[in-house]
């Protein structure tokens, strides 16, 4: 009881402190990211009265750039408000998150919010402001809550917008409303009706899926069902309680979504490629993951039968249809990761769980603390099949740092590479505050290394990043 009261007096903070962590210095970390400058670019074009259909892919529509333009109607064209109005979008959604786990278990809802603090993951994705990790946040907290509260219309609501929003929130409808659908959830009156718009939504999305651009799906499925080799002797022992071999192939088929979700979750790789470190020593933290591995386990079988089925089917769809891995893809995985690893904590709090949080507390600190303070350096590496690297994010950054003591002078430089045109457009539209800058400044040109640039001080400064400045000729 004493416990209780601790926790509940607690959970107030525990949500300042994770609101602390999602805006503090919003405005400059991380550095801004293509996808990212364009969604903030494609946002000012419709508050300038743009009215698109479609997003970045074919697999995508802009619905987020319309809420995004009203903030800029609204406030002004900033950089930290175009990333508050996704990160208020994201924080909304946990909160969702946080009241469909409050029918599950009271000590899970007054905990929740500090799992998410403890798995930086989750809140350093929020940060980088995309539909993925915003929008989709918001529709799966929605989803879950109003499939907890068993409402049919909002279920099937935020699972639509989501597929239109981008086509990789597919498999998170798929996984809860066809397991409600499966084990009578709703009522057997409205089943048919439930058929009928699951088989409608599957035929939008197989449409949809055909013209995504990406390969290596086959590949995926491989790494896959391979992925669990070290982890099964964690899982076996818990799952053959519930005598359900489809749960224990699940984690077998899943095993790679799971492992990455895992890693991803502890934040160190979005630290390597936000910061320019080796991405390599991500994997120091593999001894960890066994632990957390175990944790969230230990929450899956204590769910009701229906969260269960669907957690166990969410992995195997979203290894199927996720096309490359890097962190931005597994924000939804994170989030479920962390949850379920609260359930397991309140659950059976032992040694196991006591040294898995002692080590979580400890990454957090060293995690956080670098990643909000710690210099920025260029480093391309990328390993094995994960993807991104800091030279998506870091480029823009060097030259943004050379405007900032030289915008007077380069003022008419217009723009050319593509990438990094985005990036020095979005920055030159909300005046991105930086330090030193003497005067306003246009958008900029950015020229290959091999044409000719005039400022060849620039060409030195800039040479790692495979980028120059340069003037063009009239």
């Amino acid at each position: 009881m004493k416990t209780d009261q601790v926790l509940k007096a607690l959970f107030s903070l525990f949500w300042i402190c994770l609101i602390f962590l999602h805006i503090y210095r919003l405005y400059d970390v991380p550095g801004i990211h293509y996808d990212e400058a364009w969604s903030m670019n494609y946002s000012n074009t419709i508050k300038e009265g743009s009215s698109p259909w479609q997003g970045m892919s074919p697999f995508t529509s802009p619905w987020v750039q319309y809420y995004s333009a009203n903030f800029f109607k609204i406030f002004s064209e900033s950089f930290f408000i175009f990333r508050l109005s996704h990160v208020l979008l994201a924080l909304l959604g946990l909160f969702f998150v946080n009241l469909s786990i409050k029918s599950i278990s009271i000590r899970a809802y007054w905990l929740f919010p500090f799992s998410l603090i403890l798995f930086s993951g989750s809140w350093m994705n929020h940060r980088f402001a995309i539909e993925l990790t915003s929008l989709h946040v918001f529709l799966f907290g929605l989803l879950l809550l109003s499939l907890s509260r068993k409402n049919i219309v909002l279920s099937y609501l935020s699972w639509t917008i989501g597929i239109s929003t981008h086509i990789l929130f597919y498999p998170i409808g798929i996984a809860f409303i066809l397991s409600a659908l499966y084990l009578n959830y709703f009522s057997q009156k409205t089943r048919y009706i439930h058929t009928f718009f699951c088989l409608l939504v599957f035929g939008i999305f197989y449409k949809v899926f055909l013209e995504i651009p990406e390969k290596g799906k086959a590949l995926t499925l491989l790494f896959s069902v391979i992925a669990l080799a070290v982890l099964p002797w964690i899982s076996f022992k818990l799952i053959s309680k519930t005598k359900n071999l489809f749960e224990y192939m699940s984690l077998s088929l899943g095993g790679l979504t799971l492992f990455t979700g895992t890693l991803f979750s502890l934040g160190l790789w979005t630290l390597a490629i936000t910061k320019g470190f080796d991405g390599s020593l991500t994997w120091l933290s593999l001894p960890l993951i066994p632990l957390i591995y175990l944790l969230f386990l230990r929450g899956a079988i204590h769910l009701p039968e229906f969260y269960r089925w669907s957690f166990f089917l969410l992995p195997i769809l979203i290894t199927l249809m996720t096309p490359k891995a890097t962190p931005r893809y597994f924000c939804l995985i994170i989030i479920t990761i962390s949850a379920l690893s609260t359930l397991g904590i309140v659950k059976n709090f032992d040694r196991w769980a006591l040294s898995t949080l002692a080590l979580l507390v400890a990454l957090f600190s060293y995690t956080s603390a670098t990643y909000f303070y710690s210099p920025v350096k260029e480093n391309g590496q990328k390993f094995l099949w994960y993807k991104d690297s800091s030279r998506d994010f870091l480029p823009k950054q060097q030259i943004v740092s050379l405007l900032s003591r030289n915008a007077c002078q380069l003022s008419d430089i217009k723009l050319f590479d593509s990438r990094v045109r985005e990036a020095l457009q979005a920055l030159a539209i909300a005046d991105w505050p930086i330090r030193g800058l003497a005067c306003p400044w246009n958008p900029l040109a950015v020229v290959r290394k091999n044409d000719e640039t005039l400022f060849s001080h620039v060409l030195v400064e800039l040479e790692n990043s495979g980028f120059a400045i340069g003037k063009v000729k009239k």
